[in-house]
């Protein structure tokens, strides 16, 4: 039950709770949660100060309208209420990316790499962020307050998309509702011109096509994210510094929100470029970001890329002991993938499939010992690079330097296994 619907339908004096756990606790008011606390025995209270603030956007009338005022009030949660005054628990481990650059943005720019995140097994154009420019769309400001043809393009890439990865959930954000309700017609039209493609449209499945707005997207995850910015520039070239709600205070919490909704890949449909946007003009954090992540997606400068193929590292001399054995193989190999706290040892290039990963070798050196609890050492953190598609190889450095022969043997034959499967 919402906290509302609590203090509306039951009644303090019969019904009381031994826990009552908030959940996106950032988004609700202090007030709202009050009758849900004061029936509690305990309360758990489970949020994201780096998201969405409550908000009263829609109510205010905001649908489809732009702010003027970028120093708008950002309201208290619960959550901020309480992070000062309770215990607190801190969950850093990232399992929803399955690709590591989808997450790596957020990880930098709102956690200060103080995530732990887990590197990708595979690469290529659909998986990652990626960048789709629309060169001719234009902002109607005085209008209808969107961007035609960015709708249009961003339309037929969600037909593309249902044609090519039918088996790939989907959903679009738009920065503003006004831009939503055209992406809305724009699908519709092309539905109605053919019936087809009806079976991706339906409603009531868990993972439903979805066009909302940057407003009320928290919560919600797809394989793949299309992100249509819809702001733009005016018919005459010139460009109105207000980006909706992302130039509120917080608005750069709005961006962290949508940009971390995809398991797989998210596309983000722009008409304007990186360039175009003259930061020297707005002081709003969320539009800096914006701009930011638009250059990330367009030039690709991801950090699990320069970290992984262009710098050679390594944790000790055995390490790179291993790596010269597995280049005389005639491997290719990458080290230490990755972009946050947790990287993969050496890596190697799948020779039939460059964009993706044979096996990722482990080796008990300073990565091993670092981690303190044994149980996530081991289990968990194997199990989840193996959720990411990779075949995990450890090498143990007392075996290595006793047996090496014999470690040498083995890991040939490994890797000679995995290319014929």
């Amino acid at each position: 039950m919402s906290p509302l619907s609590v203090s509306q339908y039951l009644d303090a004096n019969d019904i009381a709770f031994d826990v009552v756990i908030f959940d996106e606790a950032s988004q609700i008011f202090p007030e709202d949660a009050i009758g849900s606390i004061i029936r509690a025995s305990q309360v758990i209270i489970v949020g994201d100060n780096k998201q969405l603030p409550p908000t009263d956007f829609f109510k205010a009338g905001g649908v489809g309208e732009e702010f003027e005022d970028e120093n708008e009030v950002e309201y208290e949660s619960i959550l901020d209420e309480c992070m000062y005054v309770l215990e607190n628990m801190r969950l850093r481990w990232h399992y929803r990316s399955r690709h590591e650059s989808l997450i790596s943005f957020s990880n930098t720019a709102f956690y200060s790499n103080s995530l732990i995140t887990f590197p990708s097994s595979e690469h290529g154009d659909e998986l990652g962020v990626k960048f789709a420019h629309v060169p001719d769309g234009l902002y109607d400001r005085g209008g209808t307050r969107s961007n035609h043809r960015e709708a249009e393009v961003t339309a037929k890439l969600v037909f593309e998309h249902f044609r090519l990865h039918p088996n790939r959930s989907l959903g679009v954000i738009a920065f503003s509702e006004a831009q939503a309700t055209e992406i809305r017609e724009q699908i519709d039209r092309m539905r109605r011109n053919d019936p087809s493609m009806e079976q991706f449209f339906k409603e009531g499945k868990h993972d439903e096509f979805f066009v909302k707005s940057l407003e009320n997207v928290q919560g919600d995850e797809r394989d793949v994210i299309f992100f249509s910015i819809g702001y733009g520039k005016a018919p005459d070239g010139s460009l109105h510094m207000n980006f909706g709600p992302l130039s509120k205070n917080g608005g750069e919490r709005r961006l962290n929100v949508a940009i971390t909704r995809a398991k797989y890949h998210v596309k983000l449909i722009s008409s304007l470029l990186p360039q175009d946007i003259p930061l020297e003009r707005t002081q709003s954090i969320g539009v800096h970001r914006l701009r930011d992540y638009m250059e990330m997606a367009m030039n690709g400068h991801l950090p699990v890329y320069t970290s992984s193929n262009t710098v050679k590292m390594y944790d000790s001399p055995f390490e790179e002991d291993v790596y010269d054995v597995l280049v005389d193989m005639g491997y290719e190999v990458h080290t230490q993938v990755g972009a946050s706290g947790y990287r993969i040892d050496l890596a190697v290039v799948d020779p039939r499939k460059p964009n993706s990963y044979l096996c990722a070798i482990e080796c008990d050196g300073k990565t091993y010992h670092s981690s303190k609890v044994a149980r996530d050492r081991d289990r968990l953190r194997q199990q989840v690079l193996e959720n990411l598609g990779w075949k995990i190889h450890r090498i143990w450095s007392q075996e290595w330097f006793k047996k090496r022969n014999f470690e040498i043997t083995r890991l040939k034959n490994l890797l000679s296994n995995l290319e014929s499967n």
